[in-house]
């Protein structure tokens, strides 16, 4: 038997079938879950059940391509779920206004896909089968029910802002090492046309290497005084960063 439970599954992809996941033999469950925008290249983007009991509780499947489900070899059992086509049988709702926001940070361990105000999941689950918590390890009900999906709205939580640079995302590996670095004034990025950027594969030389680290000493202000000798012999007096490889050799 295998247990899925308070889980987000997004951006998964398959060449055939299966994009989210495939249950195939045994029992598969699925409670309080999310599956968004997986994609297969044939069937089944967000779920494939064969030859297998699959029983599903308060769990979204939604707006995966290839469909949200393949069934052709077992129905899924379960009540209370939503998916906005018709491929995932008698046990899910179909819905148009499901209105779920962006994989983000909202608190918790791990990155969840939020509920949006007015989404048809909210308060549309069976406190008898749903989780105490979501995966953010919120409590359940926050309003009449509890919220089906992985996610318990709350009227508080809001969408994080926007990266800061347009080249490095929020689900970029270093978004938030960035984003300190930028804030403490230590990088401006490489560039504002037409975004803001940062070039993150780009090269680092040594010399603006010695920029950064004065910036992380002494803070962004700072301003060394006028070089007055070669650091080094391929530093000669008037290069950009002369000074502060001064500084930083005299360190």
């Amino acid at each position: 038997i295998l247990q899925i439970v308070n889980s987000t599954f997004f951006g998964n992809t398959a060449d055939w079938d299966s994009g989210g996941i495939q249950s195939r033999g045994g029992t598969i469950t699925i409670d309080s879950s999310t599956f968004y925008q997986n994609s297969a290249g044939h069937i089944g983007g967000g779920l494939a059940s064969y030859f297998t009991s699959a029983i599903v509780n308060n769990t979204i499947i939604a707006d995966n391509l290839g469909e949200n489900c393949d069934t052709t070899m077992n129905p899924i059992l379960g009540a209370n779920n939503l998916t906005n086509d018709s491929s995932c049988g008698d046990s899910f709702i179909i819905s148009s206004t499901i209105r779920l926001g962006t994989l983000g940070d909202y608190g918790g361990y791990t990155q969840t896909i939020p509920l949006l105000s007015g989404s048809s999941a909210i308060d549309a689950g069976n406190d008898a089968t749903c989780t105490t918590t979501d995966q953010r390890g919120t409590t359940r009900p926050q309003g009449a029910a509890c919220d089906i999906g992985a996610f318990e709205y709350v009227e508080s939580v809001s969408p994080p802002p926007p990266a800061v640079f347009a080249d490095v995302p929020l689900t970029h590996w270093a978004n938030e090492w960035v984003e300190k670095l930028y804030r403490a004034g230590i990088t401006s990025g490489c560039s504002t046309e037409p975004h803001l950027l940062y070039c993150p594969e780009a090269t680092v030389t040594r010399a603006q290497m010695a920029i950064f680290i004065l910036r992380g000493i002494h803070g962004s202000a700072y301003t060394p005084p006028p070089a007055t000798r070669t650091a080094s012999s391929a530093v000669p007096l008037r290069s950009f960063a002369d000074a502060r490889i001064e500084q930083l050799a005299s360190a």
